[in-house]
């Protein structure tokens, strides 16, 4: 039985570790700090951040847009499950019901970035940069 137990504590570890993702360009505020307005160009910031997530080109400006994402949903669902699992293993029908409850109770974690990087068209070199970061759940 305790073996069982220690299996199933393993696969949900690799579940909790599977249930994180991603998407866009996660920019460090050290990098951020490197950024000069009136210095950095914008073929510096492309070498040190890589592609943009998303550009908008005005007559009179360029906004470079570094966008990132990341959640954990698919790991409070998984969570559930293997809670469910473990739950029946130990206690039988109403131990996978109470492991399966504790596992929806678990709060979704979201976190979100934004750079927007303001440029002047004529000289391409920064003028303004603004990082928003903002975090939602447990």
């Amino acid at each position: 039985m305790m073996k069982r137990i220690n299996y199933c504590l393993v696969v949900l570890g690799f579940v909790f570790l599977a249930g994180c993702t991603s998407t866009g360009v996660k920019v460090e505020s050290n990098q951020v700090a490197k950024l000069q307005k009136g210095v950095t160009t914008e073929q510096e910031v492309v070498a040190m951040l890589g592609k943009p997530t998303a550009i908008t080109v005005l007559p009179d400006r360029k906004y470079l847009h570094y966008n990132y994402q990341m959640s954990d949903q698919m790991g409070r669902s998984a969570a559930s499950s293997a809670a469910a699992i473990v739950g029946g293993m130990i206690a039988g029908p109403l131990g996978s019901m109470a492991g399966s409850m504790a596992g929806n109770s678990m709060t979704a974690n979201s976190a979100r970035e934004r750079l927007s990087i303001e440029l002047d068209p004529k000289t391409m070199k920064v003028i303004n940069y603004r990082h928003e970061k903002s975090q939602t759940g447990g």
